[in-house]
Parts: structure tokens; C-alpha cells; sequence
């Protein structure tokens, strides 16, 4: 995954079948520790209309979340991290950190 905009953050994600279940991993080495935000992962559309959140990412650690079922991987090829505050709103901040597309 690349940097959005000034981030420097660089990272990646696959996607893995364990035990027949697909699993995104995402990794981003650096990621700094905030006291009062967290990061979400996301999958979206190509063109980015079309957000599921994943889970959350903490700094430091590669992240496995088993996908949703019945989840089509071929069309949510877009994996995220964004900054997300503790405001109880489950929408995408619009502060991402790395964004980019699984091989197909």
C-alpha cells in the first residue's frame, strides 16, 4: 500500500485462505501510537464508492481479520488505514495513511 499524501507510511496486504476462510493481512510497519485515535481498515469498490470497515489495526502489529461472508474479495480491491477518534460515528474520517489495490 502507498503513502496518502504526506503520510510516509508504506505497507501491505494479501489476502490468505485459512481453513477455506479468506483472511486480509495487512501490515504498516511505524505507525505511531495515538492516545485518543485508532486505525481502521477498510476494503472498498475501485472506485472507492463502496466502503466495508475490516477491523481495527494497532501500531506495531500485523493485523488478520477473517472476511465477511459471502464477501466478493474480486470486487472490494481496495485496502485502507485510516485514522478514526473515538466519536462513535462508523464512518470513514477521510484521514487515511495508505491506500492501495490487492493483486488481482
Amino acid at each position: 500500500m502507498d503513502p496518502i499524501e504526506a503520510s510516509g507510511y508504506q505497507g501491505t496486504a494479501s489476502v490468505e485462505k485459512v481453513d477455506g476462510k479468506p483472511v486480509l493481512v495487512v501490515s504498516v510497519p511505524d505507525l505511531p501510537a495515538f492516545s485518543d485515535e485508532y486505525y481502521e481498515v477498510w476494503m472498498a469498490t475501485l472506485d472507492t464508492t463502496t466502503m466495508v470497515a475490516i477491523g481495527t489495526l494497532n501500531p506495531g502489529e500485523e493485523g488478520r481479520f477473517i472476511l465477511p461472508a459471502g464477501m466478493d474479495t474480486a470486487s472490494f480491491l481496495v485496502v485502507g488505514v485510516s485514522v478514526e477518534a473515538f466519536d462513535g460515528d462508523a464512518g470513514h474520517s477521510a484521514k487515511s495513511v495508505v491506500r492501495g489495490q490487492l493483486a488481482t
